[in-house]
């Protein structure tokens, strides 16, 4: 794609949002209580101008698929902005030339005063959906190794708006995170005190722990990462240190995944050896935990826009892991928590999942040992070429990939696919599979891959529709030899892993946000 492109097309973008931040100034002029409404506004202009400015100056160092994708998502900006100025400019009278001039300080008609407020919080919605859809492809631009691209996060931090340096310095943070550089005087470690003086307890249907400080109201989330006897600790103090660096540069309500405040070596009883490295994360609520899996099995209706709403959140959050350049390998219910409203406990949002369960994480260029799990409920959501103690194949992003489609299965089927007894122990699988317990278990995995994808071709669509289906067998079938879109790419034609992240990109954020109920 040649530069002349993107200049006309980021060019005529931009000359339209001035446009319409002209028409709600008028707006604001017209109607001094609408001035918070115009400044979200304005506010999301300039971020957006400056990832615009960004992506144009580094344009050479993209590929053409990631080229391709982001004018494709360019495009729906352009859309948006010309329907919404559309639908400002019919709030406003008419000046007697019969131009539209700002500065003229034009008034708004009586017959649509009322609808100057909804209109304006409508515009302020879909700015922020097209920022949810735009943010992931920009971010991938991060993953890149082209010094020009910190040459322009430095120039453009400099001299943007304040609205726009926090998401540049954020951006910043996210390249220094999943470079290879390891700067020396990164405190990472804490001391196994802040752990010892907290009261901790286990979040319901997750491995993770929730941990308030004594006297106060500040809670943490605690993830632990086993360290078995057998390991290298020195090898796996430094993937930890890696890891929890990237995972202190997120911003939690973008990323879907929390921040890390830091880990601490938790030693054997015998104090001989590191027992576990139990990874920190800020709460963004004081409410309660409670994990994806507690919130299927509660089996509380919820409605298809939240449920799409959900499917977005966690399939985000997966994205946003792979552009820290790691893969997860542990995706699935239990691994996501969201947070009670503290006021209104019987409120659980769904759009507002964070994805954890970091215990199997490994960077996306490193070693990754062939060792699985033989627990059905794990292998569940794993890939067949993953499954058992023994897996064929090392892990790579399509793994999760495979593993977030089992996901947006079971929540399009509103059904918890693994069920719990009084106690909290696992008790047999779903009812949603229709067939028994005893013959389930002993599907191969083959098998079981096939039941799935049966499963959401069949029962889906009536219900989620045909949109959602065609994601999550996409995602099933994303390692298949006959699935164009996930085609076999090769470690040295993907080095960055910035090819397989487009096609993400492609085929499910953008799939998934198309979806309208």
């Amino acid at each position: 794609m040649e530069l002349p492109a993107i200049a006309s097309a980021v060019g005529a973008v931009l000359g339209q949002g001035h446009k319409l931040v002209d028409l709600i100034i008028t707006l604001k002029y017209a109607r001094s209580d609408i001035e918070d409404r115009a400044i979200k506004i304005e506010s999301y202009w300039r971020r957006t101008q400056v990832q615009l400015d960004f992506a144009q100056s580094t344009w050479s160092g993209l590929r053409e698929e990631h080229q391709a994708s982001q004018l494709s998502i360019l495009s729906l900006l352009q859309s948006k902005i010309k329907t919404a100025e559309r639908r400002v400019e019919g709030l406003l009278k008419k000046q007697k030339d019969g131009h539209c001039n700002p500065d003229s300080r034009r008034k708004i008609k009586l017959t649509k005063y009322l609808l100057v407020k909804p209109y304006l919080d409508s515009l302020i919605d879909e700015l922020a959906e097209w920022s949810a859809v735009y943010d992931p492809s920009w971010f991938l631009i991060m993953k890149i190794a082209n010094p020009k691209i910190d040459d322009e996060l430095k120039r453009l931090t400099s001299a943007s708006s304040k609205e726009a340096t926090v998401l540049l310095r954020r951006a910043t943070k996210v390249r220094a995170a999943i470079s290879k550089f390891e700067p020396s005087d990164t405190h990472i470690f804490l001391s196994p005190n802040e752990l010892e003086k907290m009261d901790t307890r286990r979040v319901p249907h997750s491995q993770a722990m929730i941990a308030h400080e004594q006297g106060s109201s500040t809670s943490y989330i605690v993830d632990s990462i086993p360290c078995p006897g057998h390991s290298n600790t020195e090898t796996m103090t430094q993937d930890i240190r890696r890891l929890a660096r990237k995972l202190r540069a997120v911003d939690p309500a973008v990323f879907g995944v929390l921040r890390c405040r830091g880990v601490v070596k938790m030693r054997h009883v015998t104090g001989s050896r590191v027992a576990s490295f139990d990874m920190i994360f800020d709460t963004p609520s004081p409410g309660t935990p409670m994990s994806l899996r507690n919130c299927l099995l509660m089996q509380q209706p919820h409605s298809l826009t939240d449920r799409f709403s959900l499917a977005k959140r966690i399939a985000t959050s997966v994205n946003y892991v792979h552009t820290l350049a790691f893969v997860h390998k542990g995706i699935r219910p239990e691994n996501f928590i969201s947070f009670l409203n503290p006021t209104a406990e019987d409120d659980l949002t769904l759009d507002s999942f964070y994805l954890i369960g970091f215990e199997q994480v490994r960077s996306e260029d490193g070693n990754t040992y062939l060792r699985g799990s033989a627990n059905w409920e794990q292998n569940m959501y794993r890939h067949p070429e993953r499954q058992g103690s023994f897996p064929e194949e090392r892990y790579k992003m399509q793994h999760d990939i495979y593993s977030l489609g089992v996901c947006l299965l079971e929540i399009g089927l509103w059904n918890s696919f693994v069920m719990y007894d009084n106690n909290g122990r696992i008790s047999g699988p779903g009812r949603a599979f229709e067939v028994s317990a005893s013959d389930l278990l002993r599907f191969t995995p083959g098998a079981f891959k096939d039941l799935l994808v049966g499963l959401a071709k069949r029962r889906l669509p009536p219900i989620m529709g045909n949109t959602y289906t065609e994601v999550v067998v996409d995602c099933l079938t994303c390692l298949d030899a006959d699935n164009d879109e996930y085609e076999e790419i090769s470690e040295a034609e993907d080095q960055d892993g910035v090819v397989v992240g487009v096609k993400f990109i492609n085929q499910v954020l953008l799939q998934l946000n198309e979806i309208s109920v």
